[in-house]
């Protein structure tokens, strides 16, 4: 792949599109861990604002700049929903700007990494289906979770492998993007994946330093 003007001009929206994404999530995460408490309907209400939002984002034939404005009211939504996670653990301001900074980070050199391997020419499409297994272990491990008490170093294990795996999400779905054009030049779909790997990182590292 060569990064010739019009995949620069596409990569440069995407990654527009997840700065301000990302600075509206945490932005609401700051305010209302501070301000709003959130019941448990209230969290269910946001995790099925979150799903209907993104189900109508993957659609080819929704406007352009309506999918940016579901996009928007996801990041609201995960910022209340991250909010309420904080307030139930008691992080501390400095805890949540360490992991701020820590994901900024991570997520930084793995889209370096991405864009270097993109452009040497990689197609990275054959590991998606052993991402996928592993992803779908990691997710049956959270839902035993909820019913079954792991001890502590058996949590972080699998929280550490957590952040591993979306961070080498980040790899694979710039790769994806890049090279595959799954949305075509639809930049808002395209940077979905990457700001939920950026998310799911952000939780990792904060589960990490608790």
């Amino acid at each position: 792949m060569q990064l010739d003007q019009k995949n620069g001009i596409f990569l440069s929206k995407i990654l527009i599109t997840l700065i301000l994404q990302t600075i509206l999530t945490f932005t609401i995460l700051k305010y209302s861990s501070k301000h709003v408490n959130l019941g448990i309907f209230s969290i269910i209400l946001s995790m099925f604002t979150i799903i209907v939002s993104l189900g109508f984002i993957m659609l080819p034939y929704v406007n352009i700049y309506v999918k940016f404005l579901l996009f928007s009211i996801v990041s609201v939504m995960m910022g209340l929903i991250l909010s309420s996670d904080i307030v139930r653990k008691s992080v501390s301001d400095e805890t949540i700007n360490r992991a701020i900074l820590s994901t900024i980070g991570i997520f930084t050199c793995m889209f370096v990494l991405g864009m270097v391997l993109t452009i040497s020419g990689h197609d990275l499409s054959l590991f998606g289906i052993y991402l996928f297994i592993l992803l779908s272990i990691l997710l049956i491990f959270q839902l035993l979770s909820l019913f079954y008490t792991f001890s502590d170093k058996t949590y972080m294990i699998w929280n550490y492998i957590g952040l591993f795996l979306f961070s080498i999400y980040v790899v694979y779905d710039l790769n994806i993007i890049l090279l595959k054009r799954p949305f075509g030049e639809d930049y808002v779909s395209s940077s979905i994946g990457l700001y939920l790997d950026f998310i799911n990182i952000f939780e990792r590292l904060l589960n990490s330093k608790k």
